[in-house]
């Protein structure tokens, strides 16, 4: 039997904004909310199967909010070309230069802060793990996130997810997806042309 293979589509995505009181607040809130907002927030979300891949990570986990309560996709939201197409590259497992790295960050930075923030984008993209969700109030990777680790063959890729606490509890159990490299490749490329 051979093994599943699985659709990839990127689409947009909404996330209703709210009120945080002490009755909705969760254990996943990413930082002291008592009175802030959640901002409504439109993000590029993936769609594996034509489900959203943030339901289907919240199913796995037996969550019950959904994960976009705290996080959006990495497209979309917060994100320029020039981000996206190093996103872009990281979920082709392509290599990704400091001239990349340099050419995405804003152009009015001091040079102190260029290091710094060019420090941090390497220390992110040196993880073997691939950000797919980050914060859904400032869009920065180190407020936390969610991440997948990617893998190829001749033919496939091979997306992977395992949450934290699985890793600790239970390291064999991952939710994966199995990607068709053609069809994964144009569903990126498709994206890029059409942003």
């Amino acid at each position: 039997m051979s093994p599943t293979i699985d659709h990839l589509d990127i689409r947009e995505f909404y996330r209703a904004g709210f009120e945080v009181t002490p009755e909705n607040s969760t254990k996943f809130d990413t930082y002291p909310l008592k009175g802030k907002r959640k901002h409504q927030q439109t993000f590029k979300e993936f769609f594996i199967n034509n489900k959203s891949l943030s339901e289907l990570i919240s199913n796995f986990c037996g969550l019950s909010e959904p994960l976009t309560l705290n996080w959006v996709g990495v497209f979309g939201f917060h994100s320029t070309k020039e981000t996206e197409n190093i996103k872009i590259n990281q979920l082709l497992l392509k290599p990704i230069s400091e001239k990349q790295i340099i050419d995405s960050l804003p152009k009015q930075l001091d040079k102190k802060h260029l290091k710094g923030y060019l420090d941090n984008y390497k220390n992110e993209l040196s993880d073997k793990n691939v950000l797919i969700y980050v914060c859904g109030e400032c869009g920065d990777f180190s407020c936390g996130g969610v991440s997948i680790t990617i893998s190829k063959s001749d033919d496939y890729f091979l997306w992977t997810y395992q949450s934290d606490e699985d890793e600790i509890i239970n390291p064999t159990k991952t939710l994966t997806f199995r990607f068709d490299k053609h069809q994964y490749f144009a569903t990126l490329d498709e994206y890029i042309r059409t942003k």
